[in-house]
């Protein structure tokens, strides 16, 4: 038999260390990032969300946290499941910019 690839024979839930999140549900949207970062300025970008930080002394919370609610209008039609909740990693583009592209949104399965 000869595989094309492999499987991780590792178990549990494994991903890769993440430098920042972007949770949304419902039309509500949770951002996390590290405590090193004050967010400075936030929205959609043509391809997902994007943020603008800037570098601040780290805090004793371990994570910058910004809640907002969106329109469900502003999102691709697969993203818009009622009571799905979808996860996106975040993507450093530059020293102060984050972005969290909408075609690597997984579906996470609990609320």
């Amino acid at each position: 038999m000869t595989f094309v690839k492999h499987f991780n024979n590792r178990g549990g839930n494994h991903r890769e260390k993440s430098i920042g999140s972007a949770i949304f549900i419902d039309g509500k949207l949770v951002i996390r990032l590290p405590n090193t970062t004050e967010i400075v300025e936030s929205g959609f970008i043509e391809e997902g969300f994007g943020v603008v930080t800037k570098t601040v002394p780290a805090r004793k919370s371990p994570y910058t946290v910004i809640q907002t609610k969106i329109d469900l209008e502003d999102l691709p039609i697969e993203l818009r499941g009622k009571c799905y909740k979808f996860r996106i990693s975040a993507e450093q583009i530059s020293e102060n910019e984050f972005v969290f592209p909408f075609k690597k949104a997984e579906m996470m399965n609990k609320k």
